[in-house]
């Protein structure tokens, strides 16, 4: 493995100073340049009441936890996505930093979309503005958000995205 890789890197590399080169081709051959492989393990987050359960308490309205009960590849919100939830319903600033893949998005998407659902949801007007830092980023939310009504027939939220 570390030889196809080494050989790969080489690839790119062109040195016409000969004692440079050899240097450089020293270097690559030590291994300096590869560590040794490490396997990190995620911790796992700690799991939340269900969303029906959240829409009993009155945190969720049942339509909020209906639309992303079906939506969510998780059924059961982690504890960091309760939390927020709890927050941005007391209209408290919040931040979460969490590893890739644990849900970030659903701290603000599901207060967000609850705020709207509760407050005329028929109302076809801007009602939230979610700035992403990264094109890539804002096409696979906004891929996932336009899934939404699909998934929850009759459901007033629609999304859309502007991109410069």
């Amino acid at each position: 493995m570390v030889t196809s890789y080494r050989n790969y890197i080489k690839s790119f590399v062109r040195i016409r100073d000969e004692r440079t080169a050899d240097f450089v081709d020293e270097v690559f051959y030590q291994g300096d340049l590869w560590p040794e492989g490490i396997l990190q393990l995620n911790p796992a987050y700690e799991p939340g009441p269900t969303l029906d359960e959240l829409a009993r308490r009155g945190v969720l309205l049942p339509a909020t936890a209906q639309f992303f009960r079906h939506s969510n590849r998780r059924p059961i919100p982690l504890c960091h996505q309760r939390e927020a939830i709890e927050i941005a319903r007391r209209w408290e600033p919040y931040v979460v930093t969490t590893g890739t893949g644990a849900g970030k998005s659903l701290t603000y998407l599901i207060p967000i979309c609850d705020h709207i659902l509760r407050r005329q949801p028929e109302r076809k007007q801007v009602r939230a503005i979610i700035v992403y830092p990264m094109t890539a980023l804002i096409n696979s939310q906004y891929e996932a958000l336009r899934a939404y009504p699909a998934i929850a027939p009759g459901c007033p939220l629609r999304f859309e995205k502007y991109t410069d």
